[in-house]
């Protein structure tokens, strides 16, 4: 698709199940009936104005979709301390705002996830019966993988201290929870029979999630799938050619089984 409506985003606020308020834009075409409602999520320590998140947002929002972007727990606008956070309420945290759009507006058809956003939409998926379609961007294929990039603090989580980690020269606490949380998780195991619609999406300069991620991520589906390759896109899409072929992809990919 390629249609360009004028966009409007709007500010809305969620409990999740923990209590706490969820900041979070919905982004929608100004002047139509939006074809499809959908999730997107944002990486591990961004927020939802993270350029990744933004961008295909608003460009699925010129497309004619509706998308709802929020900040994790304890992240942007959202309440919480990310150090009691993990991936178990990640995934809660996609849950509640599944729920948010069913009852304010209309049931998501379409979970969309960058990095490890896309690794918890993936797991939250199963539990989300109107969505048909996941779409994973430069994800992970199992939560463990972010343990790779806590360096030293490793040694005192696993310790039982407290610790903290550092991503993209900001500190950010964690503790030992987390590791114990994200170590439980068997992504294949859990997806089970997995029968949803897959679109996995790698960038070909990705220096933070290898390739093959997106790979084994494809063999959790028996349904409909497709790999996309973008040879030059990194980890954040920051090049504009990438990031609007992305978009294009996930439009087509997410729309015409809505308007079968």
């Amino acid at each position: 698709m390629n249609n360009k409506y004028t966009t409007q985003s709007l500010k809305v606020q969620f409990k999740n199940s923990h209590g706490f308020m969820l900041d979070g834009r919905l982004d929608l075409p100004a002047d139509i009936e939006p074809t499809a409602y959908a999730i997107m999520c944002h990486c591990f320590t961004c927020t939802k104005e993270t350029l990744t998140t933004s961008r295909v947002c608003r460009g699925l929002a010129q497309q004619g979709m509706a998308v709802l972007r929020f900040d994790f727990t304890g992240l942007g606008g959202s309440q919480g301390e990310f150090a009691d956070s993990n991936f178990s309420s990640m995934v809660d945290d996609v849950l509640s705002a599944s729920h948010y759009l069913k009852e304010h507006y209309h049931s998501p058809v379409a979970l969309i996830g960058h990095s490890m956003g896309g690794t918890a939409v993936l797991a939250a998926s199963p539990e989300i019966e109107s969505c048909h379609s996941v779409i994973t961007i430069a994800s992970p294929a199992q939560p463990q993988h972010i343990l790779h990039h806590f360096g030293s603090a490793m040694k005192q989580l696993e310790a039982g201290e407290d610790a903290h980690i550092t991503v993209a020269d900001v500190r950010y606490p964690v503790k030992p929870q987390f590791i114990a949380d994200v170590k439980q998780y068997n992504l294949k195991h859990k997806l089970g029979s997995f029968y949803k619609r897959l679109l996995s999406i790698r960038a070909g300069k990705d220096e933070l999630v290898a390739e093959n991620n997106a790979e084994e991520i494809i063999r959790y589906t028996s349904a409909e799938h497709k790999l996309l390759h973008l040879d030059d896109a990194d980890h954040l899409f920051r090049n504009r050619e990438a990031s609007n072929t992305m978009v294009n992809e996930i439009a087509d990919w997410v729309i015409q089984p809505n308007e079968l």
